[in-house]
């Protein structure tokens, strides 16, 4: 802000980049600043504000899923993960009009996004081949995951591997996460890789540390991770993102 001296005295509005306004009988120039509000409602600007709607929705369901699954996950999860989510949401939900369609819906079905893959270069098919992974909520708090025999491709320069599940309760109207729980399979140790590839039929349960809120959303992942061990120390293939990771359940509590 800058006092105006001269002619210019008494001057009011928008001038070029600045604009002019008196206060207490003295007149002053400050930079002019676009009204957001008032472009954004632009006619012109409808599709842009859809948009950042969107792209907005798609940046809090990304944070909801790293919170419970970037953990023992980590380089199975792309980096371009809300860019994936916006994807799946303009696809697959068709219920929503332009502006709010959203990558789970909890009012619908959720057929389209169970299966999604969070490593868009390595899928969960790709690295278990013939598998059949089942899940089950039989209750509200204990989630059942069940691997049929198959057998493991593992990437070069793989050690050793781990099988991680975990699950996560988020709130739908919030898109927070309320509470999250995972298990690998190998844990605290990663397993070397079969002689022959194959894995043996396994099931294991992971449980939320309390009942979930009713309405609330249940997610489960099932992810492969590959270790290199190098001294006795097991570091994570994560360069190139070798490690397929896969929402298998959606449900409502």
């Amino acid at each position: 802000m800058a006092q105006v001296t001269g002619e210019l005295q008494g001057l009011s509005g928008k001038v070029g980049g600045l604009t002019f306004y008196s206060k207490g009988g003295k007149t002053f120039a400050r930079k002019a600043t676009s009204n957001a509000s008032r472009d954004m409602n632009a006619p012109n600007m409808v599709r842009v504000k859809e948009n950042l709607q969107e792209f907005s929705n798609a940046a809090s369901w990304g944070k909801a899923i790293r919170i419970p699954f970037s953990g023992n996950t980590r380089g199975a999860i792309a980096g371009t993960l809300t860019a994936l989510i916006l994807a799946t949401a303009k696809r697959y939900d068709i219920k929503n009009i332009r502006g709010a369609r959203t990558f789970i819906n909890a009012d619908a079905g959720y057929g389209e996004v169970v299966g999604f893959e969070f490593n868009p270069t390595t899928s969960l098919s790709q690295v278990l081949l013939g598998s059949n992974l089942e899940v089950n909520l039989p209750g509200l708090t204990d989630v059942t995951f069940s691997l049929n025999d198959c057998y493991l491709n593992a990437p070069a320069g793989a050690t050793h591997f781990n099988i991680v599940y975990a699950i996560a309760e988020v709130d739908a109207g919030t898109l927070t996460t309320k509470q999250y729980s995972n298990k690998g399979l190998m844990f605290p140790t990663p397993e070397a890789l079969p002689a022959t590839g194959q894995i043996a039929a396994n099931a294991t349960t992971v449980s939320y540390p309390t009942s979930p809120v009713e309405g609330n959303l249940l997610l489960a992942v099932a992810s492969v991770m590959f270790y290199q061990e190098v001294n006795g120390e097991f570091y994570k293939l994560n360069e190139g993102l070798k490690n397929p990771s896969r929402l298998v359940l959606v449900q409502k509590a």
